[in-house]
């Protein structure tokens, strides 16, 4: 060996017999895996020292209406338990036209059970807030189905779609007696009755009442004889005077408390009954006691009242 050439020389491992060859990687395989799994143990025990191992929900968790109840003590994520809100009953009917049924009402006038048609108005079931109240009253020798003969379905349907608030309208029987009381009927029986049975308003302000011809002379006397029960009169036609202390002609003279209603009266150009109607109006009118009075071409007869229900209806509801 030369005199500049190092000392050192390497060791070389050499593999004596085949078996010697293959436990080396054998050997690295093992000390790899053991370390990766000393690693996922150290790590899981962290992960629990870190992380509660007993949680508690106290609080409920506002989710809109809903809430989070569940307050159990749990070591793993569990799924809530969620109370959903109570749905609210909400109105359903879609309906856009009224009906006319006929009910009876038993009468102490009479003494006997009286026929009564009603119109009620669209989706009547869910009406709320009380509905006003109109009470139509026939003419002589008819009965309650002359009132929707002459369109009053059909007219209250239509104010009802163009946004009147809804209405009931009240059409009673009864054949006029001389010795009868139809008003009592009116107040004492027919009102009372709707009350009871009808979801209606009962007080003044929601109280209206007409009549044609003979029902006419009924509506004025009734309104006029009770102001505090009506808000507004209405008499299509109508008779006014019987010869008696208390027609309404008589009663335009002297009765209180007539301001306080709104009337109106309306006749044909051609009627045999317009002198009747003209002179109330006109005795209304000396005392200041505001009166809607129209006198429109046309007779006494169901043709001319037809054209002008709407008008009446649109009057009684305070609607003009």
């Amino acid at each position: 060996m030369g005199e500049n050439e190092s000392s050192f020389s390497p060791i070389i491992f050499t593999a004596t017999s085949p078996s010697d060859l293959n436990m080396k990687p054998r050997l690295i395989i093992l000390i790899s895996s053991a370390i990766l799994i000393a690693v996922a143990i150290s790590t899981a025990i962290v992960r629990q020292q870190s992380t509660p191992s007993d949680r508690s929900i106290s609080t409920p968790i506002d989710l809109g209406r809903a809430e989070i109840t569940n307050t159990a003590a749990i070591s793993e994520p569990s799924t809530p338990t969620i109370s959903l809100p109570t749905a609210t009953s909400t109105p359903t009917c879609i309906a856009t036209l009224g009906q006319v049924v006929t009910i009876t009402i038993p009468s102490s006038i009479y003494s006997q059970s009286i026929p009564v048609d009603i119109y009620l108005p669209p989706c009547y079931a869910e009406a709320t807030p009380p509905l006003t109240a109109i009470y139509l009253l026939h003419g002589a020798g008819a009965d309650q189905t002359q009132w929707p003969d002459l369109n009053v379905q059909s007219q209250s349907d239509a104010l009802i779609q163009n946004g009147s608030r809804s209405f009931m309208v009240v059409m009673p029987g009864g054949e006029y007696r001389t010795q009868l009381d139809y008003a009592a009927f009116i107040l004492k029986d027919v009102i009372p009755s709707i009350a009871q049975d009808y979801h209606v308003q009962i007080d003044r302000a929601d109280q209206a009442i007409g009549g044609l011809s003979l029902g006419g002379y009924w509506a004025l006397k009734i309104a006029f004889l009770h102001p505090q029960e009506f808000s507004a009169v209405g008499a299509y036609s109508p008779v006014v005077d019987q010869g008696q202390p208390d027609d309404p002609l008589e009663l335009a003279r002297s009765a209180d408390n007539l301001p306080s209603l709104r009337i109106m009266l309306d006749v044909g150009d051609v009627d045999p009954l317009r002198v009747g109607a003209q002179q109330l109006a006109g005795q209304l009118e000396a005392r200041s006691i505001p009166v809607a009075f129209s006198i429109n071409p046309g007779g006494h007869n169901r043709a001319y009242w037809r054209l002008h229900t709407g008008e009446y209806l649109r009057f009684l509801l305070h609607l003009f």
